[in-house]
């Protein structure tokens, strides 16, 4: 298959930045329960520079916009976008971690337990 210039790749939400737009087979298959390492983002240290969203090869970080914070990453109408993993899609590849500019992403080992201490569900 012949590799699709750059010009001609459709952008969509960062421009000028190509990326998958769909999660392919981990969607279907969970491969978050395959990780060792657990990524988390710090969001006080985070630049919403989105270069942790360019490089993750399962499309498994999406941004949510936040409440209106006093910052200097805010947008015009006052709110501040935030990276989320999606724990489902995450491998524990830590590229994230690797590519973060400002070290905002650290990583633990995984013991597949949610916030609550309860066991992640394969579904």
């Amino acid at each position: 298959m012949p590799l699709t210039e750059e010009k001609n790749l459709e952008y969509a939400g960062v421009k000028g930045i190509p990326h998958l737009r769909e999660a392919g087979s981990a969607v279907r298959h969970r491969t978050g329960d395959w990780r060792v390492f657990k990524p988390k983002i710090n969001h006080a240290k985070c630049i919403s520079c989105k270069i942790c969203f360019a490089f993750c090869p399962d499309s498994a970080i999406h941004w949510i916009t936040a409440g209106r914070r006093q910052s200097r990453l805010q947008s015009a109408a006052g709110a501040r976008e935030l990276p989320v993993i999606d724990y489902h899609l995450c491998k524990g590849c830590l590229i994230c971690k690797q590519e973060c500019p400002v070290k905002a992403i650290t990583a633990d080992l995984d013991s597949h337990e949610d916030e609550n201490g309860a066991k992640e569900k394969s579904e």
